[in-house]
């Protein structure tokens, strides 16, 4: 309410100036009443309406009717399914409105219809251990340890930059409480075990988990490994290879069906993801594997031993905007965060991926996700049993430009020529050792098998959990595409040396005593070769411990 004084005459005939008296916009009810020499006024306003200030109503989780970000309505049928998103199998479910993949099951590693007179023509390509994960019935080939390669006589490989590696483990559950899985040595190679431990990842339901994870030693630089959630992958809306071909079938799901490439070409594809609603919170999840062949003559200079990922610039030509890491040894994925490098309206980039005179990365898919962050809870496990055992051959397939790894759990007669002479972990209990990164390795050879336990921690009903393995290991080629490596697994690598093999006096544990001792009690099972078979290393190697 508002008093005038009646001495002001026009104020009866100025109804605006009235409504700006009383501060209002809008006047709905004026009374006015005469008394002791005053007007007085009611005046009774409604809000303001500015029709083009308004935004208009977002989509209602629940109103069953999918708009604007929605994906589904609890009481609509469901537009899509496990199948359709790439899975195996699984039950799709909708959860406030977002398609909950929880419950979808990922397609396994096939088994390999196993020809008894093919297995033999194993070789030596590809990297180890490989892992095999128990699923309440058998253990299963899941993925290898591409670990940090010793190669004698090539510099190109900086162990420098060697550090632990994280591999996403799909769909592996506990049973009867445990974790169970074994990293077996079944190729031409030594391996030096150094720490294991499980990571379980929990993250809200409706995200999914990917690490950043990739082979960067080649790049000057240790990877970072780092958790990345993402919510709403999609793949591009357009693919088209160099040719100018459209390979968006190939390259939108991680299905073992890959972007064809040949091996004098390059794995590089150019894609549209169309319109980014948040481009800050851009990352790629790029599933890759590497083909391993003698490339000389095939592969031109310049070679690249990362995966490029390009822009276009003011002019319309393409740029390289960053330079990740690449894939090593099997089919994997890996997240690259591209926060910023996208702007809103575009989503066109292209991809070239790694590409050296012995090997051709593959490209299986690309997508993108751009949702914002959201918590990660990880717990380490230490295993509860290490146990290194013989368990011989196995049927395995090497990746090559059409599929990638594809391994059979058997047991097969050793192959001689598959060894290195060298001293070897006892067989037993070796929990102690592969407990910390301290260069107290567990030694394989080809034939061997750690069977890691693990206890399983309780669930959060609210949270999805996904497993990874984080594994620092060490790998000695016998073969590279190029021809034979060496015959034996000297010297020890040791963390932090700048090239293998070493000069004698730069191994730290020369005069360490508990290392020596720790040797002559561990590293008990010596393997000879016979003469016929000679090392190909520099002829001006330094002794080694």
């Amino acid at each position: 309410m508002c008093q005038v004084p009646v001495s002001d005459p026009m104020l009866l005939a100025n109804f605006c100036r009235l409504a700006k008296t009383c501060g209002m916009k809008k006047i709905a009810v004026l009374i006015t009443l005469i008394c002791f020499g005053l007007i007085l006024v009611a005046c009774v306003s409604s809000p303001e309406k500015k029709v083009e200030d308004k935004k208009p109503a977002g989509p209602v989780c629940g109103d069953g009717k999918i708009e604007g970000s929605e994906q589904c309505e609890a009481a609509l049928p469901l537009g899509k399914s496990c199948q359709s998103l790439g899975y195996a199998g699984g039950t799709l479910m909708c959860k406030k409105c977002r398609y909950d993949q929880s419950k979808c099951v990922a397609a396994p590693k096939k088994d390999w219809n196993v020809d008894r007179n093919r297995w033999r023509r194993r070789g030596g390509r590809g990297s180890c251990p490989y892992v095999y994960l128990f699923d309440g019935e058998r253990y299963r080939y899941h993925t290898d340890l591409s670990g940090s390669v010793l190669a004698k006589g090539m510099d190109f490989f900086q162990p420098e930059h060697y550090g632990p590696n994280i591999y996403k483990l799909e769909n592996f559950q506990a049973h009867d409480g445990v974790y169970r899985l074994k990293a077996r040595e079944v190729i031409y190679e030594a391996s030096f075990f150094d720490k294991a431990e499980l990571l379980i990842v929990d993250v809200p339901i409706g995200h999914e988990v990917f690490n950043t994870w990739s082979f960067t030693s080649q790049l000057g630089h240790e990877s970072e490994r780092r958790f990345v959630s993402t919510r709403d992958l999609r793949p591009p809306i357009r693919a088209t290879d160099d040719k100018g071909r459209d390979v968006l079938k190939q390259i939108s799901r991680a299905d073992d069906r890959p972007l064809p490439v040949a091996e004098d070409g390059l794995s590089r594809v150019e894609l549209d993801f169309g319109p980014i609603e948040h481009p800050e919170h851009a990352k790629l999840i790029i599933t890759a594997w590497g083909h391993y062949a003698d490339l000389r003559g095939k592969q031109k200079p310049p070679y690249a031993a990362g995966t490029s990922i390009e822009t276009l610039d003011e002019n319309g030509k393409w740029r390289i905007r960053m330079i990740t890491g690449k894939a090593a040894g099997d089919a994997r994925s890996w997240a690259v965060d591209i926060g910023g490098l996208l702007k809103a309206e575009d989503g066109r980039l292209r991809i070239t991926m790694a590409h050296l005179p012995s090997v051709l990365d593959v490209l299986d898919a690309v997508r993108l996700d751009d949702s914002k962050p959201v918590p990660i809870k990880v717990t380490r496990l230490s295993p509860r049993l290490a146990r290194l055992q013989d368990e011989g051959a196995a049927s395995v397939r090497s990746s090559t430009l059409k599929h990638s790894i594809e391994a059979v759990d058997d047991h097969l007669p050793p192959i001689k020529d598959a060894m290195l002479t060298g001293h070897y972990t006892r067989f037993g209990e070796v929990g102690e050792l592969i407990a910390s990164s301290d260069d107290r390795f567990v030694i394989m050879v080809h034939g061997d098998s750690l069977l890691l336990e693990f206890k399983a921690v309780a669930e959060n009903p609210l949270m999805r959990r996904l497993i990874f393995l984080e594994a620092d290991v060490f790998y000695t080629l016998k073969y590279h595409p190029f021809g034979q490596v060496t015959s034996n697994n000297e010297p020890l690598p040791f963390h932090g040396m700048t090239r293998y093999p070493y000069d004698f006096e730069d191994w730290p544990h020369a005069k360490d005593e508990a290392y020596l001792d720790h040797l002559k009690r561990w590293q008990t099972r010596k393997v000879l070769l016979p003469k016929r078979f000679k090392t190909l290393s520099p002829p001006d190697e330094r002794k080694s411990p």
